[in-house]
């Protein structure tokens, strides 16, 4: 598990600067944030599930951060 945890990680700070625009989300939770949102932060590696869109999160059933308000795609 650690080295799994550790291997996320690396990925994640090897991302370029355009594919940390995505939406992150938990497997816990039924929230979608932007990356630098506190909530976010808090999100432990194998419970991550990122996003391209806004869409993309609706349709698998979350709903936008209260706290760090991401974009809420239009209908």
């Amino acid at each position: 598990m650690r080295r799994l945890v550790t291997l996320v990680i690396i990925f994640v700070l090897a991302l370029p600067l355009s594919a940390m625009a995505d939406f992150w989300a938990s497997r816990q939770s039924n929230k979608y944030h932007h990356p630098s949102c506190v909530w976010a932060k808090r999100i432990k590696a194998a419970n991550l599930v990122v996003f391209k869109t806004p869409a993309e999160a609706v349709r698998a059933g979350y709903l936008p951060c209260n706290v760090c308000k991401p974009p809420v795609p239009r209908r």
